[in-house]
């Protein structure tokens, strides 16, 4: 899932904006240039403050402009982008509720409310708060896209996508919304549009990796491996510790038949992650295509640690299968091939593609 549209220091600006001022005579600032600008209330004090990370101090600050003037929405609405800068989410609710007693349909205060839900992952809580956020101020196209990440919560992708495109509307540039569009609509099999999204992304978020990532994804599913190995190598070129990132490269190039490409990757991953039973089926699949079967670094090898790791790998027992056959092996071949039909009843074409010449009972 997306991240959610967080709470910024600017959300102060856009929901409370200071009165405006002008000079003593009426003119411009160009007309006297001794004007004195005006002390900068706690507000943006306190904005000011949280860009720096100092939010305690900025809550304090908050707290005591409170006392003075306990009516002030704007002030508790800020008082919760305090709270949240610090991590205290449900104090954050309380102070942007109370808010809300003070001015009704605040829009802000509920879309924080609505985006700290979300976070909790408390969605059905979340979508109430942000559909009253979108009542009070249909144009805002945080609430919408939060709204989209609350449904996509709970499953209900159909809602999703309609709140993602209401979002697209009204902010037809934005890039997240774009990546989340096209995350559902993959998500959902509809290639099409998740190609539309993709290539709107890759314009928008020129050099982006997780632009990059999504391009990836929907070549896959288009079966186009070779495209999708050099999206991903982008994605990894920029980010070089994702380790998801690195694993779908190394899937592509195998897919792509680049196995020996794919092998360095996977020997990369295999010591960052030795603990995970995937990266050594991969691995062992890889070393499989390059006919490298048997001994101590053979794709036996790396399968066999594999189901070590986790007996129940589907794809490690298909390729250990597959691996048997390529080196000649076919008794044990078969035998594996009817343990895991027996095993597991729907892995029975998989199984058969994987015994391949030793179907029919040839070799040893």
């Amino acid at each position: 899932m997306s991240p959610l549209r967080a709470l910024l220091v600017v959300a102060l600006v856009v929901a409370c904006k200071p009165s405006g001022t002008t000079s003593p005579t009426g003119g411009g600032a160009e007309d006297d240039e001794d004007v004195t600008l005006p002390a900068p209330g706690p507000i943006e004090e306190a904005g000011t403050l949280m860009a720096r990370g100092k939010g305690e101090e900025a809550l304090a600050l908050l707290d005591d402009a409170i006392k003075k003037s306990p009516d002030d929405h704007e002030l508790h609405y800020a008082r919760g982008v305090a709270l949240q800068s610090l991590g205290r989410g449900d104090e954050a609710i309380t102070a942007w509720r109370d808010a809300l007693a003070r001015k009704p349909g605040f829009f802000p205060a509920l879309n924080g409310i609505g985006a700290v839900e979300l976070d909790a992952g408390r969605y059905e809580a979340a979508i109430d708060a942000l559909n009253q956020a979108i009542a009070a101020k249909p144009d805002f196209p945080d609430a919408r896209y939060n709204l989209a990440l609350a449904y996509e919560g709970l499953g209900k992708i159909d809602e999703a996508i309609a709140a993602h495109e209401a979002a697209m509307k009204l902010a037809p540039g934005d890039l997240d919304v774009h990546l989340s569009l096209g995350a559902l609509y993959l998500k959902k099999g509809d290639l099409a549009r998740a190609r539309e999204h993709a290539d709107a992304a890759l314009r928008l978020g020129e050099g982006d990796p997780a632009a990059a990532r999504l391009s990836a994804q929907v070549l896959v599913r288009e079966g186009k491996h070779a495209e999708a190995a050099a999206a991903y190598e982008a994605v990894v070129a920029a980010v070089p510790e994702d380790a998801e990132a690195r694993l779908a490269l190394a899937r592509a190039l195998i897919r792509a038949e680049r196995p020996e490409a794919a092998i360095p990757h996977l020997e990369r991953l295999a010591k960052e992650r030795p603990d995970e039973a995937v990266i050594w089926s991969e691995w062992g699949g890889a070393l499989t295509k390059l006919g490298k079967v048997d001994g101590p670094e053979g794709a036996l090898a790396r399968l066999d640690h594999a189901l070590e790791l986790k007996a129940d790998l589907l794809s490690a027992r298909v390729r250990r299968i597959a691996a048997l056959t390529a080196g000649k092996r076919c008794k044990e071949a078969r035998s594996a091939h009817a343990e895991l039909v027996a095993a597991v009843a729907d892995a029975r074409e998989q199984a058969d593609m994987a015994l391949g010449s030793c179907a029919k009972g040839k070799g040893k």
